[in-house]
């Protein structure tokens, strides 16, 4: 994944990537994987934990596809985020991420 790539390219400490823990739901008559799934989390978990060196805060990234949405699972997530004042990051691509980065070192 780019925006995981990226991120350890600019330093971060550690990069969990929510869909190392993704479960495949599978058929019960053949046993293929349905294309539906769960993580071992909980729902609404971002794909992306980002922490990086102190006093960085860490970065919680949503990774979506051009025209992906939010489940209402994830949305809450977000709000929880905002709440507690950690940075929360709906990503459709690296460009995104390096945007707020710029953004976030200009402020």
């Amino acid at each position: 994944m780019a925006i995981r790539r990226w991120c350890e390219a600019r330093g971060a400490v550690l990069v969990i990537d929510a869909e190392q823990g993704y479960r495949f739901d599978r058929c019960k008559h053949c046993g293929e994987p349905t294309g539906k799934g769960t993580t071992r989390i909980i729902r609404g978990f971002p794909d992306l934990v980002v922490f990086w060196p102190s006093p960085r805060p860490v970065w919680w990234i949503e990774c979506k596809r051009h025209d992906g949405r939010q489940t209402e699972h994830q949305k809450a997530f977000q709000r929880r985020c905002e709440e507690a004042g950690q940075v929360y990051l709906l990503a459709r691509s690296v460009d995104d991420v390096m945007e707020f980065e710029a953004r976030s070192r200009a402020a």
